[in-house]
């Protein structure tokens, strides 16, 4: 858990900026070690990002991502949805919306999302 105590107080001086709370909480979500995947944490920061700066699509994938990892599927593939539909709405670039369709697919069969897939 060294690795995660040094993380969590780099974010503490960030605590302001969604962006890198939201990347610690995919990096607990999905990361292999198990010494540092927490998806209870993760969770709660995805939560806080979300609430506190907008359901952008990058967040709600965040949090999906979390909601897997504690177990809730179908949280997951509901938030990864609502991820999808953001970013067909806005004319994203397929590839990405593929990216996001991939993690909702992988959310319905029961499969967490691991970094680097």
């Amino acid at each position: 858990a060294d690795q995660r105590d040094l993380l969590e107080q780099g974010i503490e001086g960030c605590a302001d900026t969604p962006d890198v709370r939201n990347d610690y909480a995919y990096l607990l979500a999905t990361v292999r070690d198990p010494a540092i995947r927490d998806g209870a944490r993760a969770l709660r920061i995805a939560r806080d990002v979300v609430a506190e700066a907008g359901a952008r699509p990058e967040y709600l994938d965040t949090l999906a991502c979390a909601l897997a990892a504690t177990g809730d599927f179908a949280g997951a593939t509901a938030q990864a949805s609502r991820a999808v539909e953001l970013l067909v709405s806005r004319g994203a670039p397929e590839a990405v919306i593929a990216l996001y369709r991939d993690h909702q697919q992988r959310f319905a069969r029961r499969e967490a999302v691991f970094e680097g897939e």
